[in-house]
C-alpha cells in the first residue's frame, strides 16, 4: 500500500481499548481470513513502545472481493485501497471504458488496488502503540460473483500501448490467474460503485494483539509520583521520544518520568500527539506551528517563517528533543494549547489560544432527533459540527444537519464523521476549500472559486444535496481537501 500505508502508521494508536480475546486471529465470516502478528522487525517490544504488525487479509471465498477502507470504530478512515490514478481518467460512454489522460488532475474515479480473486491475500504493516491491546478496526469491503464483478468493475488493459480500464466477460473474470504470493497490492481496477448508496459494503474486524513486557517505571508508579489515583485518570499513554507517561486528569495534564512530573498544556487528540512525537527520529527536533501573533510570546525562541505549497505563510519552531518537555511546560504556563491536526497522512502540532478550543455541543442530541423526527434506532452515524453549529446525522436512506435554528439536507458524504471533523478544523482558520469541476459550478452560489466561508456552509451543503452531488475527502497532498462529484 504505497500511498495508503502511512495513514495506518499515524492513526493506529488512536483505537480505544479492546476486550480480551485469546489470540490475534479475527474471524470474518466465511469470506475473509484475517490474521495479525507482531512483525519480527519490532526489536525488543515493550509496554508503551511502538510495535510493527504484519496483517494478512485472504479471500477464502469463491467470490471476488474488493477491499475499500480500514477505519476506527467511529468511522474515521485509517487506510484506503482507493488511490488517485497516476494520470486522470476520462470516461468514454461510447466505448464504456476509462482512459488515462495526459491533462491535469481535476475530478474522476479513483483506482482500487485491493481486488482479491479467490485465494489471494494482501499484506499491510501498521505500527501501533503497545498499550491497551487488543485494538480493533473495521475493514469495509465489497463481495461479488464473477458475473457481478463483470458488470461493476473495469479491469486494467494496456493493449495498444495505452492505458484503459474496461469491463470484461464473466468467463474472463473466472479465468484470471490468482497471484501465488501475498503482496501489498495485486491489480489496479476502477470500481465506480465503491461508495454508491445503492451498494452496501460488508464489514470484517481486524484485531491487533501482542505480548509486551512491562516497563520498569510503570503507569501505576507514575500516578503515585503525580499523586493521582487510577479512577482520576481520563487518558494516558507512553511517549518514547520524551521517555515518560503522559496523563490527563480533571482538565490538567502531566508528563511523568522517574525524575518528576512536568505540567503539559491542553492537547487535542492527546494520544495522537505523543504517537506523532514517537514517529520523529530521536536525533531530530519536534516541529511546532504558531497561529496568529502567538509567536511574540516566545521572544527567546527562533521562529522560522516558511511558505507552504498552497502559498500560506507558516511560522514554525523546531525544538530539540531534550527541550521539548520544558517547551510544553512553557506553553502551558502561557495559557496556550496544542492543537493536533491530521490531514489523512501526517499530523502537525499547532499552538493556539486555549479560548479557541471547540466547545461542547450547544444543542442536545436527543433534542436534535426530536426536532428532525428521527428515532435513535434509525441513526447510522452522527457527529457534532462546530462549523455548522449543528448535529450532522446520517440514516441508511438520507442525511441532515440539525440545529436549534433549523436544519437542512446533506449530500452523500462517504467518510461522514471524518469529513465534519476535518471541516471543523479548516473552518476554524478560514474558508474550507472544495475541488469543483467546472460543469458542476452552476447552482453552487455559496462556493466562490471553491472557497466556502463558515457562514455559507449550510447553504452550500443544501445546494449540493439538491443537485444530488457527493463530497469526497481527498488524500493528503491534494491541493484542496474536498472534492465535489456527481
Amino acid at each position: 500500500m504505497r500511498t495508503a500505508l502511512p495513514l495506518v502508521l499515524l492513526l493506529a494508536a488512536c483505537a480505544p481499548p479492546g476486550r480480551n480475546p485469546d489470540d490475534a486471529a479475527a474471524p470474518a465470516g466465511n469470506e475473509l481470513q484475517i490474521s495479525a502478528r507482531l512483525d519480527p522487525a519490532t526489536m525488543d517490544p515493550i509496554e508503551g513502545g511502538l510495535g510493527l504488525f504484519a496483517v494478512s487479509v485472504r479471500n477464502a471465498s469463491k467470490r471476488i472481493v474488493i477491499l475499500r477502507d480500514l477505519t476506527l470504530p467511529d468511522g474515521a478512515p485509517i487506510l484506503t485501497w482507493e488511490n488517485p490514478p497516476a494520470k486522470p481518467l476520462i470516461y468514454d460512454s461510447r466505448l464504456d471504458e476509462f482512459r488515462a489522460d495526459a491533462g491535469p488532475h481535476s475530478s474522476g474515479e479513483g483506482v482500487h488496488i485491493g481486488l482479491l480473486l479467490p485465494g489471494e491475500s494482501i499484506v499491510f504493516r501498521p505500527q501501533v502503540r503497545l498499550l491497551n491491546l487488543p485494538r480493533r478496526y473495521d475493514l469495509y469491503y465489497h463481495s461479488y460473483t464473477a458475473a457481478e464483478a463483470a458488470r461493476n468493475v473495469y479491469f486494467e488493459d494496456r493493449e495498444g500501448g495505452g492505458l484503459r480500464y474496461r469491463r470484461v466477460m464473466s468467463k474472463e473474470v473466472e479465468s484470471m490467474p490468482p497471484a501465488k504470493t501475498a503482496e501489498a497490492t495485486h491489480r489496479s481496477v476502477v470500481f465506480p460503485h465503491a461508495r454508491s448508496p445503492l451498494e452496501t459494503p460488508r464489514t470484517a474486524q481486524v484485531l491487533l494483539q501482542a505480548d509486551a513486557p512491562p516497563r520498569r517505571f510503570r503507569l501505576a508508579d507514575a500516578l503515585v509520583r503525580a499523586k493521582l489515583t487510577p479512577p482520576e485518570v481520563e487518558e494516558s499513554t507512553f511517549c518514547v521520544y520524551l521517555d515518560g507517561w503522559a496523563v490527563r486528569s480533571h482538565g490538567k495534564s502531566w508528563l511523568i518520568t522517574p525524575k518528576g512530573a512536568t505540567p503539559l498544556p491542553a492537547i487535542t487528540r492527546f494520544e495522537l500527539c505523543f504517537f506523532h512525537l514517537d514517529m520523529i527520529e530521536p536525533h531530530l527536533g519536534a516541529q511546532f506551528e504558531f497561529t496568529g501573533a502567538i509567536d511574540v510570546r516566545f521572544p527567546d525562541r527562533r521562529i522560522v517563517p516558511l511558505r507552504d505549497n498552497q502559498e500560506r505563510m507558516r511560522k514554525l519552531a523546531f525544538i530539540p528533543r531534550e527541550e521539548v518537555a520544558a517547551f510544553l511546560k512553557e506553553v502551558a504556563q502561557k495559557g496556550l494549547e496544542v492543537d493536533v491536526r491530521f490531514d489523512g497522512r501526517a499530523a502537525s502540532l499547532v499552538l493556539r489560544a486555549a479560548s479557541a478550543r471547540s466547545g461542547s455541543p450547544a444543542f442536545p442530541f436527543a433534542e436534535a432527533l426530536k426536532k428532525a423526527g428521527i428515532s435513535s434506532a434509525e441513526v447510522v452515524e452522527h457527529v457534532w459540527s462546530d462549523a455548522l453549529e449543528a448535529w450532522a446525522i446520517r440514516t441508511k436512506s438520507a442525511a441532515w444537519f440539525v440545529s436549534e435554528r433549523g436544519g437542512g439536507g446533506l449530500p452523500s458524504i462517504p467518510w461522514f464523521v471524518y469529513f465534519f471533523r476535518k471541516l471543523d478544523e479548516l473552518s476554524a482558520t478560514g474558508p474550507a476549500r472544495f475541488e469543483i469541476p467546472s460543469e458542476l459550478h452552476e447552482g453552487l452560489a455559496a462556493a466562490a472559486d471553491g472557497a466556502v466561508k463558515r457562514e455559507d456552509l449550510p447553504k452550500f451543503l443544501t445546494e449540493a444535496k439538491e443537485r444530488g452531488l457527493t463530497i469526497d475527502v481527498l488524500p493528503a497532498g491534494a491541493a484542496v481537501p474536498f472534492r465535489i462529484r456527481r
